[in-house]
């Protein structure tokens, strides 16, 4: 989940969580309802085995001893418990008040002294119904504990799978707790590295930057000597010819103290300090010293140079000169150094802004 967005990691959190609580809170349910059912069967059990033994101390006292004894009396009164017992239990109504019947009327036969023996059989083929009645009951109620016991061992095989899950849920959180801690430390690292880079980086290039504006105002400061020299030997005679090698230099130079200005650029753009200048400048003037500056070059390599300017272009224009001539040093440098044969055209238009 290390790409998941943690809006989204939250709500897969506490579905998870959600439905483990529904699951542990069903499974509660189920157990304790299974043991109370598993209860209430061995109490009933229980319970009907207590008066089948009461039955069958009944029946013993009714045969071994004579009508009117205490025995017989006290199987008279075990047989009322058996009846009210019976009475509250469903299907066993009926036995029971045909029990209580012939209770009543071994009582009534005690008392006048007649049919004791008839109502003494009577009695015991009544509690031998009503036993045979709980014993089917018992069976029937053993099967329902035993099929309830069943149910409570895969209750503890279920409860033994849902711990090992538990355990190994545990175990993979913890493992992804620990690689999400490593995780978080590399980063953390990486972090601290990344920062000391851009620290040393930072660092490297102010320096280049100084070095480079020594390196240029050293540079300048004869070149602007040489150019300075090239225009006041302008102004003394000269044949054509001379004056030709001498314009040659003077746009040389002026490419070379342009170079310069780019280097010094170069150390402003990094420092962002790098803005236009638009001024008043000549178009034309600039593009005759480009033509100039790359014609022995061009014919070198036997390629044609052209400098074309549309009618509808000013003499003069607004703009950043010393841009201009970058940029376009940069495209005829690079048109005549790929071009074999062949021409290089520099046209220039007006266009509608």
């Amino acid at each position: 989940m290390t790409g998941v967005h943690p809006p989204t990691r939250r709500r897969i959190t506490n579905a998870r969580f959600l439905l483990t609580s529904a699951v542990l809170v069903g499974f509660v349910v189920w157990a304790v309802a299974v043991v109370g059912t598993a209860s209430e069967l061995r109490t009933e059990l229980a319970d009907r085995n207590a008066w089948l033994r009461d039955i069958q101390t009944a029946q013993h006292d009714l045969q071994t001893n004579d009508p009117g004894t205490p025995p017989v009396i006290e199987a008279l009164l075990t047989c009322d418990r058996i009846v009210d017992h019976a009475q509250r239990l469903p299907g066993l109504s009926i036995l029971a008040e045909h029990l209580s019947s012939r209770t009543q009327a071994l009582r009534v036969a005690l008392r006048e002294g007649e049919r004791r023996t008839e109502s003494r059989t009577d009695l015991l083929h009544a509690l031998h119904e009503m036993s045979a009645a709980l014993w089917r009951q018992n069976q029937h109620t053993a099967g329902q504990l035993e099929h309830q016991w069943s149910a409570i061992q895969r209750l503890a095989l279920l409860a033994v799978l849902l711990a090992s899950v538990s355990f190994l849920l545990a175990v993979l959180a913890r493992q992804r707790r620990l690689a999400a801690e490593a995780l978080g430390g590399r980063l953390e690292d990486a972090l601290h590295a990344t920062e000391h880079a851009r620290a040393e980086a930072l660092a490297a290039s102010q320096a280049k930057s100084r070095f480079l504006a020594t390196v240029s105002h050293e540079i300048r400061t004869p070149l602007t000597a040489i150019l300075g020299t090239a225009e006041l030997l302008d102004q003394t005679a000269l044949d054509p010819k001379q004056k030709d090698y001498l314009a040659v230099i003077g746009a040389g130079g002026e490419t070379l103290l342009q170079l310069i200005n780019n280097v010094l650029d170069l150390g402003r753009m990094e420092a962002g300090r790098l803005a236009l200048t638009p001024r008043s400048f000549d178009l034309e003037a600039l593009l005759d010293d480009l033509a100039l500056l790359f014609a022995n070059s061009a014919n070198a390599k036997g390629v044609t140079l052209s400098v074309i300017a549309a009618a509808d272009v000013p003499a003069r224009s607004l703009g950043d000169p010393d841009r201009l001539r970058q940029v376009l040093v940069n495209l005829l440098g690079n048109a005549i150094k790929f071009t074999e044969d062949g021409e290089v055209v520099l046209r220039v238009c007006c266009s509608p802004i």
